[in-house]
């Protein structure tokens, strides 16, 4: 049952407007957090938020160069529930290079 969860929230996450089919802030919701490390690497922080596991990525700093962050929320099972990032600079372009293979 646990794989037909798993594709009901990304049949949820592509149906969200603003998500467009086979970007990967639509295609990774559903799927096991380790998909994200396997393609960026260890996070550059965690921390536990009740039941769930919130994994931070960044890249930059605000003053000198293009930022990027993204989070994402994965519950005890180790599957993403949630995406969030936030750029300047278009600095995320590492990040979606690596998160759209």
């Amino acid at each position: 049952m646990i794989p037909l969860l798993a594709v009901a929230l990304t049949l949820a996450a592509a149906a969200t407007p603003g998500c467009n089919p086979g970007d990967w802030q639509c295609s990774l919701p559903g799927q096991d957090i380790q998909v994200v490390i396997d393609r960026l690497g260890h996070p550059t922080s965690q921390r536990r938020t009740g039941d769930d596991t919130v994994y931070l990525w960044r890249e930059g700093s605000h003053q000198t160069n293009p930022h990027c962050f993204l989070e994402f929320v994965a519950g005890p099972d180790h599957v993403i529930k949630s995406v969030n990032q936030d750029e300047t600079n278009s600095g995320c372009a590492a990040f979606d290079k690596a998160l759209s293979r």
